[in-house]
């Protein structure tokens, strides 16, 4: 069953935007990675040394943003992480156009852009 494209549709394809659109669907999937790797942070084990954990702050901290000028959409990642002596606090944000949006806008994307890769065969089906 083809899907519907939500924001794809009725759009031109030119060398160019598909590998802007390539480029962005490998973005869209390491924030997607990021994003499912930090999801259970309140049940981590601070490490016991406060310099150990204000380095781990600082090491995991992303921002990325993903543009596709030619649909006017701008994707702003931001997550950062908060360690305490018990807990690690993960702050995640993400925006679309400026609005603020949950990570199921991202997955989406990424069906999206992936169904126009796979169609072109830029990229091949996972099994």
């Amino acid at each position: 069953m083809k899907r519907k494209y939500i924001i794809l549709d009725g759009l031109r394809m030119t060398q160019q935007r598909l590998q802007t659109i390539k480029t962005a669907y490998f973005k869209l999937k390491d924030i997607k990675e990021t994003a499912d790797h930090y999801k259970g942070t309140y049940f981590w084990k601070p490490p016991s040394s406060s310099g150990i954990r204000r380095h781990m702050e600082r090491k995991n901290h992303f921002d990325e943003c993903v543009e596709l000028a030619f649909l006017n959409l701008k994707i702003n990642f931001h997550l950062s992480l908060s360690v305490s002596c018990k807990h690690v606090y993960k702050t995640q944000q993400i925006t679309l156009n400026g609005e603020r949006k949950t990570l199921q806008i991202v997955n989406r994307l990424i069906e999206e852009l992936e169904d126009v890769l796979i169609e072109r065969n830029i990229i091949k089906e996972a099994a």
